[in-house]
């Protein structure tokens, strides 16, 4: 019996023993591998030995354990993500835990835009589409005005400049109340008319600019026929204090303060600027009269964590205010405009519920309106109040990601419509008070398909819907109220309506290159604005009869495929994309809008059946170490009745190149639009054709940055529209040459 212990005993001490050496030929690293710009955890990164098959991949905090048998002091630990760069790290002696950086890069795909929750971006949350990110690396340094000024660059968009100084935009030749803009997720669209203003938006502090272009979204709400805008500001700059002052054609001059600043858990900024310009007419004789245009913004945004380093219990808040004027001297027109806008998100991490979403926000909105011509007078004063909640509860598991999202929004609408003499129709004084309410209902199905391709990673199907329910009312008390007669259209009951959309995804690549190909195809509607119902009480009395309010609709189809490389071995080229896509869509009850000769009221009537088709190109590369940034674009379209766009042009071409190097910045854009054809009705009701003739021109930004002690100056010369045009319509010219000049300091 001794004998059997004395051999169990050294049976133990020779595994142990064996286990020991076993133990001195293994190693295992651990470490974290984080978003160079956000500095949060990356999940899902492949992680290997570089010339084996050993390797691991990070969890869903960007941490890793790394179990291997060195061969060699000098270890090659490779980095790999699809949303990143790759990155090969030397382990020039066994280190226990390492910290990586990778540095993002932009692949908008369904399955691989593996964005954490922490890191807010509305990207990842939709079904795959076309989708570009402007960074702040491409437009920071340089002095854009607002995101009108840089959006106009982009092949796929129109900024449309009123005289007033409001700037709209429109995508894929569709019109301006077709486009969905937010800042930070939340919605600028107005109730009244369904248009964002994007002169709001400061340039200042902007992390990235997300243009997602089609109408297969659904998370936005209905209306979003040709896109979204999302613009992400930047927090936690390593500034406090920026100035700049900027003077140019125009007589304009613009002056900015920008304040930045983190205490505790609280990080933030304001941005405070005013302007004012004046452009006279090309009259011939004496005296001249003027266009005078001013300006005040104010930007505000806050982010707090209500627990330490912890993104996931973070409240965001958000306040946006302007006030424009606008005077034409010789058309006796003015208008005023007071716009604010105040939001919240709360990103929560709640016990049993888990992650969560809340968004409000609240918007007013004061205008007054006042002309006098040959037909007459008119005033018209708009007061808009709105509110908007929503809440987002996505639920993950590891092949399927389903989403559930629930909005409302309710809106006051006061109008008074003052006309004299034979202003359209001359009636007495009307008033009324308009609300909708809205309720929307949202749910998105993700089914991830892994695969064991060597070029097929992933395969994906989403599917979306979204039920939307809306309520238009209007006070009966308003004694003597023409909107009356169209009580159908305003008599209390709620509408519904309904979209869904599918989409196909495949994704995977080989190496260091990556492609994505999506096929998406879905219905949308778009409810009549509440000022294409007040165009009604033109309507009633006039021999055009009464439009159809029934919703647009519109089905979309879209195909797309895009691929990407990095070349981390190659002297020039850093990284190269291309994507192209085309896309049609079938507008059913499309209404269209024109306007009167002398008159700046709109008026509406219905276009049964429109269609849009086109096909869209870019390609963008980063050269010598990211110190020069092509983008090259084109974009071309096919519209069946240009009068249901009008003045949207149906080719465009753009170049772009930035450089950045030693302080020196320039961004250099060429560009050329086609045709842009539009509608006025006569004195007859006849509809009136007007040609806007194509064009090409270039803009130049140059940019110098001075660094002394915690000092930075920057001193700016812009250029735009430097090939000029003699093209003037009623004494305006629309093309001209014009200069800026801007020297901003910061400490």
């Amino acid at each position: 019996m001794k004998t059997k212990n004395i051999l169990a005993e050294a049976l133990l001490l020779m595994l142990l023993f064996s286990a020991g050496l076993q133990a001195q030929d293994t190693f295992t690293i651990r470490g974290t591998v984080k978003n160079s710009v956000t500095q949060k955890g990356i999940f899902n990164v492949q992680i290997f030995i570089k010339d084996s098959k050993i390797g691991t991949t990070t969890n869903s905090s960007g941490n890793f354990d790394l179990t291997f048998k060195p061969r060699t002091t000098d270890i090659i630990v490779s980095f790999q993500h699809v949303a990143y760069d790759t990155l090969e790290y030397v382990l020039e002696r066994i280190q226990t835990h390492i910290e990586i950086f990778l540095t993002p890069r932009v692949i908008p795909l369904s399955a691989f835009e593996v964005i954490e929750k922490q890191i807010y971006s509305e990207i990842g949350k939709d079904l795959p589409t076309s989708i570009t990110v402007i960074r702040a690396e491409e437009f920071e340094h340089l002095s854009f005005d607002d995101a009108g000024e840089l959006l106009r660059n982009e092949h796929s968009i129109q900024v449309e400049d009123e005289l007033n100084g409001q700037k709209n935009i429109s995508m894929r030749g569709g019109n301006s109340d077709e486009t969905i803009v937010m800042y930070n997720g939340i919605k600028l669209n107005s109730t009244y008319n369904n248009i964002a203003d994007v002169s709001l938006i400061d340039l200042q502090d902007i992390e990235k600019v997300e243009v997602i272009r089609g109408g297969n979204t659904i998370i936005y709400g209905s209306a979003a026929f040709s896109g979204v805008i999302n613009i992400v500001p930047k927090l936690n700059e390593k500034y406090h204090i920026r100035v700049r002052q900027k003077i140019g054609s125009y007589n304009s001059g613009q002056w900015t303060l920008n304040l930045n600043g983190t205490l505790g858990n609280l990080t933030g900024f304001v941005s405070t600027r005013e302007g004012a310009s004046v452009r006279f007419f090309s009259t011939q004789g004496e005296p001249k009269f003027y266009i005078r245009n001013t300006s005040e913004h104010f930007t505000g945004n806050l982010r707090y964590h209500l627990t330490d380093n912890d993104d996931k219990n973070s409240l965001y808040g958000t306040v946006l205010t302007t006030a424009k004027s606008y005077v034409n001297e010789r058309d006796v027109e003015s208008l005023s405009i007071d716009e604010n806008i105040f939001s919240s998100r709360f990103d929560a991490y709640l016990p049993a519920i888990h992650d969560i979403e809340f968004k409000v926000s609240k918007r007013t909105f004061e205008q007054s309106h006042k002309v006098t011509s040959l037909f007459g007078a008119l005033t018209r004063n708009l007061s808009e109040n709105s509110f908007n909640f929503s809440v987002d509860k996505p639920i993950e598991t590891e092949l399927v990601e389903q989403r559930f999202i629930y909005q409302l929004n309710t809106a006051e609408l006061e109008f008074w419509d003052i006309r004299g003499n034979d202003f359209i129709n001359s009636i007495t004084i009307e008033r009324n008070i308009l609300n909708r309410t809205r309720h929307g209902f949202v749910s998105i199905t993700k089914f991830h398909q892994k695969s064991t391709s060597e070029y097929v990673r992933v395969t994906d199907f989403d599917i979306s819907f979204r039920r939307e329910y809306l309520r238009d009312t209007q006070n009966e008390d308003l004694s003597g109220n023409i909107f009356l007669t169209i009580d159908n259209e305003l008599d209390g009951d709620y509408k519904e309506e309904s979209s869904y959309k599918f989409s196909f995804n495949i994704a995977g690549g080989k190496d260091n290159i990556n492609y994505n190909t999506y096929l998406n195809f879905g219905t949308n509607f778009k409810f009549p604005s509440l000022s294409q119902k007040i165009s009604s009480i033109y309507l009633n009395s006039s021999q055009n009869g009464s439009i159809n309010f029934n919703p647009e609709k519109v089905s979309s189809t879209e195909i797309g495929i895009e691929i990407f490389e990095s070349m981390p071995d190659h002297d020039v080229v850093d990284t190269w994309e291309l994507k192209s896509n085309i896309f049609r869509n079938i507008y059913d009850n499309k209404i269209r809008v024109t306007f009167p000769i002398g008159v700046p009221v709109p008026i509406f009537d219905n276009v049964p059946r429109v269609k849009i088709s086109g096909v869209e190109t870019n390609f963008g590369a980063k050269l010598y170490k990211k110190k020069l940034i092509l983008n090259m674009g084109v974009s071309k379209y096919f519209i069946s009745d240009k009068s249901a766009f009008p003045f949207k042009y149906d080719i465009k071409r753009s170049v772009a190149i930035t450089f950045n190097q030693a302080g020196f910045s320039s961004y250099l854009t060429v560009f050329m639009e086609g045709d842009q054809v539009g509608w006025i009705k006569n004195d007859d009701g006849d509809l009136e054709e007007i040609t806007l003739p194509s064009f090409s021109n270039i803009d130049i930004h140059l940019s110098k940055t001075a660094i002394w002690h915690n000092f930075n100056m920057n001193i700016n010369l812009s250029g735009i529209n430097l090939l000029s045009d003699d093209l003037v319509i009623q004494g305006l010219a629309l093309r001209d040459r014009r200069f800026y000049f801007s020297v901003g300091i910061e400490y």
